[in-house]
């Protein structure tokens, strides 16, 4: 090997190099901007009534910002802030359990709904539902005739 391809060599394994540790840096940074994003949005759906609408249809609110797109988390808090339906909310909110069929007054009621009848059908997070069992063939079972 002569003296030029080593240099080439060295440049371009440095030029890699660095791009690797750019690229690296650069997922780094996105995913601590992502997190600070996160927590301010979680933070502005903490002193919203949206927040406590969430828990009263039995919608788990990190898993409510960890799925739904941003944006549309952002519109429902926006439509949420602009509501004129503030006092019927309240009363609802003060009973604690609510039906997403008794919403109908909510800016997001169809959103909602969904949701919460997409929770309701989900597990819980950490529990398997059990298989449906089919019953068991032994040996000793007998085989049904043909006729």
């Amino acid at each position: 090997m002569d003296l030029l391809s080593l240099a080439l060599f060295i440049i371009l394994y440095g030029i890699v190099a660095a791009l690797g540790v750019f690229i690296l840096a650069s997922m780094f940074g996105n995913m601590k901007r992502a997190r600070r994003y996160f927590d301010k949005l979680a933070q502005q759906l903490q002193s919203l009534r949206l927040n406590r609408m969430l828990s009263a249809l039995g919608i788990d609110t990190a898993s409510y910002l960890a799925t739904q797109k941003k944006i549309d988390i952002e519109d429902q808090m926006k439509a949420c802030e602009e509501c004129r339906n503030t006092e019927q909310c309240d009363q609802h909110l003060a009973v604690g359990d609510i039906s997403p069929d008794a919403i109908s007054y909510c800016n997001n009621e169809e959103k909602l709904r969904n949701l919460a009848r997409q929770q309701s059908a989900e597990p819980e997070p950490g529990r398997v539902p059990p298989p449906e069992r089919q019953p068991r063939r032994t040996r000793l079972s007998k085989r049904p005739e043909n006729p």
